[in-house]
């Protein structure tokens, strides 16, 4: 099985993890369960054509490495090339990691683990200068695609009706089931649907018993149930707190820790409002976005194709899908947002590099200025670009509002609109 998965899953951050092997970091990957780091790692360990060695920190054998702690490391281990996977299940890891890197010894670690909180209870001393993090994501479209020989095409490339058609039946596929990499070795399955609804709710199930339960011993399990239904159910979402707790009958200092615990194992997204005009623009609430479409469908036992759900549920599943393309891929050079004026009106996300601003806007279908692109333009005049994404966008033609041109897309490409901003 692992090996199906090492010869189908192409991932882009392959290509950084290999660049970093002769850096003297320690990598560190975070992420949801079983989006893939286990697997990254051995690609890794595959690609680097050198001996290496895995540890599993959940295996009580392999966590016996570090009864001495650096000592007894280097003193069992001895390959150059060390992957460590769930490493904060040792509490005193920081001090490995920093011998490592301060004595220098000739090895090479990468440590992936999937819960942030987990993390930073164990990481209590700083590694400053001595380690990198990389989030790693559930694939996107475009690592999607290539399992078919497909690629996404760039930004100023014209989509023919036909090769539009094959891209669109690929996206319901994928908004539908979602971006796990497991689904992988799952496609030509007869009964795919089945086994595909059943490998995404047992990632669920895993979660709620091996994370959840971690952080929320002294809590209701059956609240938290409630309120990730309700994420999965209000995806795209403006979030409020005290209104969550009003429909729920949760209290909100009980949500509150149950979003940190959503939050730090990579279950939940915050988006946070575009601030620079104050006095305008008020709002201080998040939009929350789910993970995963596939994780959240399944929760809800709900896999309706896309045309099959109400127009409200179309546009909140375009625009996760969009949040999602944009979040992984993009770097710390850019910055993202949402918008919201005073008088209500709403611009989907604003992505920000070196002070340059571009809106986007998402629609299912639609062939004019949407209203909130025009108030932001109106407010933020230096905006030279804005752009709206729809099923069909790839014949509008560029229209000019005031001085600046708002141009038309299909959504499929929403991982390349970065290059607008280059």
């Amino acid at each position: 099985m692992g090996i199906l998965l090492l010869v189908l899953v192409k991932r882009a951050i392959l290509s950084k993890l290999l660049e970093s092997l002769n850096r003297k970091e320690i990598y560190i990957l975070l992420g949801a369960r079983q989006v893939g780091k286990s697997t990254l790692m051995q690609m890794l360990a595959k690609e680097a054509g050198q001996s290496y060695r895995f540890l599993n920190l959940e295996d009580p054998r392999d966590l016996a490495v570090f009864n001495d702690g650096y000592t007894s490391f280097i003193k069992e281990v001895k390959e150059d090339l060390i992957f460590i996977d769930e490493f904060h299940y040792y509490s005193n890891i920081t001090s490995v990691f920093k011998a490592i890197y301060d004595l220098n010894p000739p090895k090479k670690i990468y440590a992936s683990g999937s819960s942030s909180l987990e993390i930073h209870k164990h990481l209590k001393e700083s590694l400053a200068g001595r380690n990198i993090n990389l989030k790693i994501y559930p694939l996107s479209f475009n690592e999607f695609l290539g399992q078919f020989d497909l690629k996404l095409p760039e930004l100023e490339e014209h989509i023919e009706i036909k090769q539009l058609d094959e891209l669109k039946n690929k996206l319901g596929h994928f908004i539908r089931y979602g971006a796990m990499p497991g689904l992988i070795e799952l496609q030509e399955h007869n009964d795919f649907e089945l086994i595909a609804s059943e490998k995404l709710y047992s990632i669920y199930q895993t979660y709620i018993s091996k994370d959840i339960k971690t952080f929320l011993k002294d809590e209701s399990i059956i609240n938290f149930n409630k309120l990730i239904e309700y994420f999965a159910i209000n995806d795209a979402q403006m979030l409020s707190v005290g209104s969550v707790a009003n429909k729920l009958k949760i209290p909100e200092s009980q949500i509150r820790k149950q979003l940190d615990v959503m939050t730090g194992t990579y279950t939940l997204n915050l988006l946070q409002p575009f601030f620079k005009n104050k006095n305008k623009e008020i709002s201080k609430s998040p939009k929350a976005y789910f993970y995963d479409q596939g994780i959240a469908n399944a929760i809800l036992q709900d896999f309706r194709v896309f045309d099959k759900r109400n127009e409200q549920g179309q546009g909140a599943l375009l625009e996760s899908f969009v949040y999602w393309e944009l979040v992984k891929s993009i770097d710390i050079r850019f910055k993202l947002n949402y918008w919201r004026s005073y008088d209500e009106q709403e611009v989907d996300f604003i992505l920000q590099k070196d002070g340059e601003l571009l809106p986007i806007e998402v629609k299912r279908n639609h062939d004019k200025v949407p209203s909130g692109l025009k108030a932001f333009i109106r407010d933020y005049p230096e905006t030279k670009q804005a752009v709206v994404l729809t099923l069909d966008g790839e014949d509008m033609v560029d229209i000019k509002y005031k001085d600046t041109v708002v141009r038309f897309f299909s959504v499929i490409k929403a991982a390349r609109l970065k290059t607008l901003l280059a």
